[in-house]
């Protein structure tokens, strides 16, 4: 990896580098492994299609209190952010449509399929 391939570390509150900015003001980091140990030692996922879906999924599991975070909690659903993550997802859904392989969209599907019956289950058994 050369000079012109490092990562730019500091990136704007909004998620944006700053592009007038010159290369040498930026702290940078030389390669993916950097970027490993930087975390902790957890392995970085791959920035892909299907680890975004893999993660509006199981944020919609927390949020419709399907995942515990420990042991001793008892997680309280929130209908109304999880419905908000499943029509993000359904949203993705429509906006990729026809650009997606076969596995990702039968993920995408499939996931949706999930999460809305999950939905309606905790939605029925708040009401209780």
């Amino acid at each position: 990896m050369d000079s012109n391939d490092k990562i730019p570390a500091n990136l704007s509150d909004d998620g944006h580098s700053d592009v007038d900015q010159p290369n040498d003001s930026w702290d940078t980091i030389d390669s993916v492994a950097d970027m490993n140990a930087v975390g902790g030692g957890m392995p970085i996922p791959p920035a892909d299609f299907t680890f975004l879906i893999y993660s509006l999924s199981t944020q919609a599991q927390l949020q419709l209190g399907l995942l515990r975070l420990d042991e001793s909690s008892t997680p309280e659903p929130n209908l109304p952010i999880a419905r908000h993550t499943i029509d993000l997802l359904a949203m993705l859904q429509q906006k990729t449509q026809g650009n997606l392989s076969l596995s990702e969209k039968l993920l995408l599907e499939n996931t949706l399929t999930d999460l809305r019956f999950r939905f309606v289950q905790v939605s029925q058994q708040a009401s209780k």
